[in-house]
C-alpha cells in the first residue's frame, strides 16, 4: 500500500483503455479523474499530474499537448501514444519542457508500472515543466484494457 497517493487528471477518449488504465494505477497508488477530452476539464480537482493521450477526439498529436499547456501550464503532463513522429518530441522541448523521455514498452504490467513511475517522478520532480512521454505500440495499450477486463470477468464468475 502506498501512503502517498496521487491524485492524476486522465484524458483519454477510450472509455474501455481509461478503465483499463485507471484500475491498474489504482494498485500503485494513484488515483484518476477521467475526462474524454480537454475542454471537458472545468478544475483539475486536486490533480497533482495529467495522464494525457495525445490521440483525442478534438485534436491530435502536438496540438493536442499545446491545448493541454494552454489550459493547464504547470501540471506535469505523462504522455502515453505510440510515436511515430519525432516532431512531438522536438515541440516538446521548444515549448521548455525539462525533460522528455521515450520507453518502449512490449507488456501491460510493463506499461501501467512505467506509467506509474513516470506519474511519481513528474510529481516529485522540481521543474518548473515535466513532460514524459512513454511510446507504447497500441497493441501494448489494447492487450493492457483486454487483460484486466477478462481478469475483472474471472474475479466476478
Amino acid at each position: 500500500m502506498y501512503k502517498d497517493i496521487i491524485r492524476v487528471l486522465f484524458i483519454e477518449d477510450s472509455r474501455a483503455e481509461a478503465l483499463a488504465m485507471s484500475t491498474s494505477l489504482a494498485e500503485h497508488g494513484i488515483v484518476t479523474s477521467h475526462y474524454t477530452g480537454i475542454a471537458e476539464v472545468l478544475f483539475p480537482e486536486n490533480s497533482m499530474a495529467a495522464l494525457l493521450d495525445l490521440n483525442l477526439n478534438a485534436t491530435s498529436g502536438v496540438d493536442t499537448l499545446l491545448a493541454f499547456q494552454r489550459r493547464f501550464p504547470h501540471m506535469p503532463v505523462v504522455i502515453v501514444t505510440e510515436i511515430d513522429n519525432p516532431h512531438i518530441l522536438s515541440t516538446a522541448r521548444k515549448m521548455g519542457v525539462h525533460s522528455c523521455h521515450c520507453k518502449a514498452v512490449n507488456n501491460s504490467t510493463e506499461l501501467s508500472e512505467t506509467v506509474a513511475v513516470a506519474l511519481r517522478d513528474a510529481v516529485n520532480s522540481t521543474h518548473a515543466k515535466q513532460i514524459c512521454i512513454i511510446d507504447a505500440t497500441i497493441e501494448t495499450i489494447r492487450s493492457h484494457a483486454n487483460l484486466l477486463r477478462s481478469d475483472s470477468n474471472a474475479h466476478a464468475g
